[in-house]
């Protein structure tokens, strides 16, 4: 583990559009020390502030400093092969040439070295190479909050998102979520206030009412930070969230780069966070986030974008995908079968029908073709 110490910087506003601010930090999976977005990653993490808020904007992990050292050895290694060569055809005794030709011997031996280390790198996972470093001018802005019992997100997507009580009701053709009361409300006032409602769906009152929760702020953006935001202190406490409900996620968080059999959440984004509590609150179903952050084993997935894997528990997971099919809206083809848009979200199944059935979610506006509004990579933009 690289342990990077903490950095910060004031650049000149006009060289990087109001300044960044730059630190680093090591993750600890047990608790202890700095927490960061990786897990067994630690990283230099570059932060840009505009308009009041933050937003991560680049970052060189420890794939990046593997390739420096490779590279300074190098360049190091060629340096001394020049300079004991010159040691070798300057010096008069014997002594001095043997140690020479040993000197250069070393330094080719060093050149073979960082060689066989990129070889072996690029072997395991050439992601662990990679150059990529971002330093995009990214804001990021919270979703607007419609008033209560208004359509939430575009198009024709009526589930509620503003937080409160809420019932269904069926008029005509359509059926419509009708605002109960504030979260303080209870559902017990939500039951009544269903009960004397004009059409409402559901007879039964343990199922009437719903709650759409208060979004829960993400005191730190480290595992324990995020798994705790979803699955709450208690949970965590027990079982580090795995498979607790009504949500938790599906594994441990990974050791190190390249494990697997592990998720991480490090790094998702508040708005991911809120959204997976919505849809637990609205399907009344228990939800496990099955993919997070860890980028090495999902293609689009990684630390600061609002793109996740989510299930139900076995028993509830009908119950999670009768919900999405029948209040997503904009249905139309994805990277794989279908995908639909709830909650400012577009959600694709995956592996339909399979114990690996699954929703591949990813936020309004990320740069995936599917994540849009086209109809069909490369056609048509027509809202959900």
């Amino acid at each position: 583990m690289t342990a990077f110490p903490a950095i910060t910087t004031g650049l000149d506003t006009a060289e990087w559009n109001d300044g960044l601010v730059a630190y680093a930090r090591a993750v600890d999976m047990n608790g202890a020390g700095f927490q960061s977005f990786g897990q067994g990653d630690g990283f230099l993490q570059i932060v840009g502030k505009h308009g009041g808020r933050q937003a991560v904007v680049g970052v060189i992990g420890e794939r990046q400093c593997m390739q420096v050292i490779i590279g300074l050895a190098g360049i190091l290694a060629v340096i001394m092969v020049v300079v004991c060569g010159i040691k070798l055809m300057g010096t008069p005794s014997a002594s001095g040439k043997s140690e020479a030709k040993e000197c250069i011997w070393n330094a080719i031996f060093g050149v073979l070295l960082a060689i066989g280390a990129w070889i072996i790198l690029y072997t395991i996972n050439p992601n662990l190479l990679s150059k990529e470093l971002s330093l995009a001018d990214v804001v990021v802005t919270p979703p607007a909050t419609p008033a209560p019992g208004t359509p939430g997100g575009p198009g024709d997507d009526r589930y509620p998102i503003a937080p409160g009580w809420y019932f269904q009701v069926q008029e005509g053709s359509i059926k419509k979520y009708k605002y109960a009361g504030p979260p303080s409300t209870g559902k017990e006032a939500c039951d009544q206030i269903a009960a004397k409602a004009t059409g409402a769906v559901e007879t039964d009152p343990s199922k009437r009412c719903f709650l759409v929760p208060e979004p829960t702020r993400i005191i730190g953006q480290d595992e324990a930070g995020v798994r705790i935001a979803l699955c709450g202190q208690d949970n965590y406490d027990k079982r580090k969230c795995v498979e607790t409900t009504p949500v938790g996620v599906n594994a441990l968080p990974c050791a190190s780069v390249g494990s697997r059999g592990c998720t991480n959440v490090a790094g998702l984004p508040q708005s991911a966070v809120d959204v997976i509590k919505s849809i637990q609150a609205a399907c009344n179903c228990n939800v496990i986030v099955s993919g997070g952050t860890e980028y090495w084993l999902h293609a689009t997935h990684a630390a600061d974008k609002p793109i996740f894997d989510i299930r139900a528990k076995q028993s509830t997971s009908a119950t999670l995908n009768a919900f999405l099919l029948q209040n997503g809206t904009g249905r139309r083809s994805s990277f794989t079968g279908y995908r639909v848009f709830w909650g400012g979200f577009w959600w694709t199944r995956e592996a339909e029908n399979t114990a690996n059935d699954h929703w591949h979610t990813c936020q309004l506006g990320q740069s995936y073709w599917f994540c849009t509004n086209v109809i069909t990579k490369g056609g048509a933009v027509v809202a959900p």
